[in-house]
């Protein structure tokens, strides 16, 4: 199975960073966020990801145990 040359490497996600609302001088519209990935540092690298929709991921840093559920 021959693949593109660009698509060899890819991966399908990467890390990043929510950095804000798409937004003017005096108003922000929620519906567009703008994203810092990481390893993206040009235009034509942040093509790819154009367009794509982002996952927010959370992860607690410890387990907490819940005493007392049934009262």
């Amino acid at each position: 199975m021959d693949a593109h040359p660009t698509q060899l490497g890819r991966k399908l996600y990467v890390k990043a960073v929510f950095t804000g609302f798409k937004r003017g001088l005096r108003t922000q519209s929620e519906h567009t966020a703008l994203l810092k990935l990481d390893s993206v540092f040009n235009k034509s690298d942040a093509q790819l990801y154009n367009g794509k929709r982002a996952v927010y991921l959370y992860k607690a840093h410890n387990k907490t145990t819940r005493l007392n559920v049934n009262r």
